[in-house]
């Protein structure tokens, strides 16, 4: 039995019984494992339904998701705590049905002339708007617009995108360009 008042590494024993000290300290890693890559299966407004998104930070897995329902669980994905590592590569699926939004732009007789179709789905791509005006030197001015994310991409002097120039002892040139689902299959000249 100990006496009272002994000392065994620096404490004061008063309880009989055995005692024994180690440091384990040299055995623990010193960092947290790298966690392996996830897969992440979310509702989101970016990106094409059922689609693989490979993602190494929270800013580009934010971008993607758009403020979708998911989007809540990517600070705890990449960061869980701060004695455990996150994720370093997320594969992201988007089980959603997201539609890309489409905005058409009439001529002054209120003809549909051209449909721009949003690259991002869901309800944030609802926020696209485009404005015409005339350019400052010729042709026009596109701005669209992006309220979701707050951005803009300004086209200055636009024209045609093309002239037909005809040379020959005809009076003129006919053209004709043949649609399928709204993209150009065929252009011919005649």
């Amino acid at each position: 039995m100990p006496n009272v008042n002994t000392q065994f590494e620096g404490a004061t024993l008063i309880l009989p019984g055995a005692y024994y000290a180690d440091n384990v300290k040299a055995a623990l890693p010193t960092t947290p494992a790298i966690v392996p890559p996830m897969v992440f299966i979310g509702f989101g407004y970016g990106g094409a339904q059922n689609t693989l998104y490979q993602h190494t930070t929270a800013t580009g897995l934010s971008a993607q998701l758009r403020g979708g329902p998911a989007a809540d669980f990517v600070p705890f994905i990449f960061n869980p705590s701060n004695q455990l590592n996150g994720a370093s590569v997320v594969n992201y699926i988007n089980p959603a049905a997201n539609t890309p939004s489409t905005l058409t732009l009439n001529d002054s007789a209120g003809s549909g002339v051209i449909t721009l179709t949003s690259a991002n789905s869901g309800t944030p791509s609802n926020l696209m708007q485009a404005e015409i005006t005339a350019g400052s030197v010729g042709g026009i001015d596109l701005t669209l617009y992006d309220a979701y994310s707050n951005s803009q991409a300004v086209g200055n002097d636009l024209g045609l995108p093309f002239q037909l120039a005809y040379t020959g002892s005809g009076s003129g040139v006919t053209y004709s360009v043949v649609t399928s689902g709204g993209v150009a299959t065929s252009f011919s000249v005649s």
